[in-house]
């Protein structure tokens, strides 16, 4: 059960952000991941020609 009574409204904010901050972080990861394979995958074909 979800008990709004002992929130605020600052610290629904503070969650959404916190959540928020979670995902953004996470596709940055995501992101940062496929960008080095990707460029791995340049250099080794470069290399091979």
């Amino acid at each position: 059960m979800y008990r709004c009574r002992g929130l605020t409204r600052t610290s629904h904010i503070r969650i959404l952000c916190h959540d928020i901050c979670i995902l953004v972080i996470h596709k940055i990861h995501i992101g940062l991941s496929n960008v080095v394979t990707w460029s791995k995958r340049i250099h080794n074909h470069g290399c091979q020609t």
